[in-house]
């Protein structure tokens, strides 16, 4: 295990307990308070099986986490284009009819949080075409439900709209992620950076321990 400061021995102690007693194969923690890097800790390995450590430079595959990164991207091109989170979709995105702004689009008030017909994900064009058509679950606006697997698409379309055909992906790397030096990619890492990044296992979820009366 590596990093640390004397002012956060409780999240140390907390860190190290989650490799003793949990099982953890690998892990680091980054704390930024005032553009300043407080508390770094790294422990563990890459993957079960290797003896590769786990350090500051490990690249961990992410989910949902690359939602905020999304939603930057998609401002700043809002931005650029002269346009506010308040405007409506509809004049970029003509197909989507939905009365849905880019901001109700970005706090999962679109209604749209599935898909109900079965397009390929590996399509994007398709997908794109079967959430236009789709009916909302609410009205736009009124309601709020997470759209954990839609979200990439209608950000990425609305950002192939405004750019004239470019990917949410390649925005993102080309103007954010590239000039600040983020090791951060939404359309996977280039060959180099494959040995830097860990393995990804199935988790291990319990049954919740019943409260005792």
């Amino acid at each position: 295990m590596s990093g640390g400061s004397p002012d956060f021995t409780g999240v140390q102690a907390v860190f190290a307990e989650n490799f003793a007693r949990r099982g953890e194969i690998g892990a680091g923690i980054s704390v930024w308070r005032h553009g300043r890097e407080i508390l770094s800790l790294a422990g563990g390995t890459l993957t079960k099986e290797g003896t590769e450590p786990w350090t500051a430079g490990t690249l961990a595959p992410v989910w949902s986490a690359t939602k905020g990164p999304s939603a930057l991207t998609l401002l700043l091109v809002l931005h650029e284009a002269g346009l506010t989170p308040d405007a409506s979709v509809r004049p970029v995105w003509p197909e989507l009819t939905l009365p849905v702004t880019f901001g109700e689009l970005l706090s999962h008030q679109a209604g749209l949080c599935a898909l109900d017909t079965k397009p390929s994900v590996f399509d994007h064009p398709s997908v794109a075409l079967a959430l236009a058509a789709q009916t909302p679950a609410w009205q736009p606006g009124s309601a709020h439900g997470y759209h954990p697997r839609t979200f990439g698409f209608l950000a990425d379309e609305c950002v192939r709209r405004l750019t004239g055909g470019q990917t949410l992906a390649a925005v993102w790397r080309e103007r954010i992620a590239g000039p600040l030096s983020l090791d951060f990619w939404m359309d996977g890492p280039p060959e180099e950076a494959f040995p830097r990044v860990a393995r990804l296992y199935p988790g291990k979820q319990k049954p919740p321990v019943p409260e005792e009366a």
